[in-house]
């Protein structure tokens, strides 16, 4: 059974944060600087994944300024969705 990757990207001002889990375990975390192009900035961190392998079975979550440059996201939220979320499953798991 191949692996399946989750993926986090948020794309600040200064620096893009990415994360890949598997199941419950962070296999990565990265960051690069964030650049004068959002579109650029996704591509690069796109390349990252490609190149470690990522990229074939993943699902991807992005947020931040640049949340809507990512064009290989399975869904976009904004920051204060992805706190809510966080919270919930941490303090009120099952609700």
């Amino acid at each position: 059974m191949e692996e399946k990757y989750f993926v986090g990207i948020d794309i600040g001002p200064t620096a893009p944060k990415t994360v890949v889990l598997t199941g419950e375990k962070v296999a990565e975390a990265f960051t690069l600087p964030t650049g004068w192009n959002g579109r650029d900035t996704a591509e690069r961190i796109y390349e990252q994944l490609d190149h470690k392998g990522y990229r074939e079975n993943m699902r991807c979550v992005a947020t931040g300024y640049g949340r809507v440059c990512v064009d290989y996201a399975d869904k976009i939220i904004t920051e204060i969705t992805c706190h809510v979320s966080c919270l919930k499953n941490i303090y009120f798991p099952g609700v």
